[in-house]
């Protein structure tokens, strides 16, 4: 026979037993959807990769659109440090807009780019790859992920190019309106395009390959200089293409009524044409003064830039809320790499072998 005492121990310690199981099968109504989690993070990186991104892009564009407009480095301004400083970042509000949705354009283009072929996948369709079917793809990807990030980007950009030019658009310039919002899109269109695919052609396939091949160990180093490599050697390929661009923009004007006239790329392309038939050696040495001007500079930004992209990301990793977050409010999902744009995927348990478990049958468990 028990005790009184023992009794009521017995029966508190069963209450205990059954409030704290209650409280782990209990759901924390306040745990975060792994949607919303993913969109957070992936918001985090973005927010954080543009920021530094138009921090340094805004001046330097600034110098770049002067260079091309009139030979000078930096636009006129008044009110010493502070209009110096007015005059270099203007524009960076349309600037950080066109650069968000960059940002969240190329990562998710990144994390869907084809996956490279291991050397049995190779062998196995080496009949395809003679017929070129796999360059093919990697092309067309390329070129349509340049197409996407023009259309989604080139409002904005055109926009912050015009406000980086000292009193051309007027104070009550309204870009919504059809007119002005079809040569903000048509401006520079072609150039932009084809500068375009050689950015995306390093971004996502030469910084690869250089970061695989860099005797670097530290990945986060690693992949920081495979960024700057890759984005300059873009610059130095797409120069002739974002000059052009920036010329042609320099050729518009804007009327009385504060409608924008953008000339077209391939009238200016002819006339171009006709000046160095006319004087090749002369326009030949004015190509040569403003690539000397302009190329480092558009090699540095480009390097910059793309070792941002490439090192934030890789620094702060998928799930940067991690180190703020209480554990308790997360979604309890795996950790996936491609952020926002993965499906979460529920934990499994790590294999306890690196033998690959035979093929089961007629339900039977599989067999080490």
């Amino acid at each position: 026979m028990q005790s009184k005492n023992e009794q009521n121990h017995s029966s508190s310690t069963g209450e205990t037993t059954t409030t704290a199981t209650e409280s782990q099968t209990t759901p924390n109504p306040f745990k975060l959807n792994s949607l919303v989690w993913n969109g957070l993070n992936f918001t985090t990186v973005a927010a954080v990769t543009s920021g530094a991104v138009v921090a340094i892009q805004s001046p330097v564009k600034t110098v770049l659109v002067n260079l091309t407009k009139d030979g000078n480095f930096l636009p006129s301004y008044s009110g010493g440090t502070f209009g110096l400083f007015r005059a270099v970042y203007a524009g960076t509000l349309a600037s950080l807009t066109g650069s968000s949705v960059r940002t969240l354009y190329v990562t998710g283009t990144k994390k869907h780019k084809p996956m490279e072929l291991t050397p049995e996948i190779e062998e196995a369709i080496e009949v395809q790859e003679k017929t070129g079917i796999p360059k093919f793809s990697k092309t067309g990807y390329v070129m349509a992920a340049a197409f996407g990030d023009i259309i989604v980007t080139q409002i904005p950009e055109s926009l912050s190019h015009y406000k980086k030019m000292p009193g051309f658009l007027p104070k009550d310039f309204q870009w919504k309106t059809l007119n002005n919002s079809r040569q903000l899109m048509l401006g520079g269109f072609m150039p932009r395009y084809l500068s375009g695919v050689v950015n995306f052609s390093a971004l996502c396939v030469v910084e690869d390959k250089i970061a695989k091949n860099l005797p670097i160990d530290e990945k986060n180093t690693r992949h920081f200089t495979a960024g700057a490599l890759s984005g300059m050697t873009a610059a130095f390929f797409s120069y002739p293409f974002t000059l052009f661009k920036d010329y042609t923009l320099t050729q518009t004007t804007v009327n009385e009524q504060g409608e924008l006239r953008a000339k077209n790329s391939f009238t200016l392309l002819k006339e171009v044409g006709e000046l160095v038939v006319q004087n090749p050696k002369e326009m030949g040495k004015t190509f040569v003064k403003n690539a000397v001007k302009q190329l480092p500079l558009r090699m540095g930004l480009t390097g910059a830039i793309f070792a941002t992209v490439a090192g934030v990301g890789e620094i702060l990793g998928s799930e940067p809320l991690d180190a703020v977050v209480p554990e308790s409010i997360r979604p309890s999902i795996a950790k996936a790499s491609s952020g926002f744009f993965s499906h979460s995927q529920p934990v499994e348990p790590e294999p306890t072998s690196d033998v690959p478990l035979a093929p089961a049958s007629n339900n039977e468990a599989p067999k080490l």
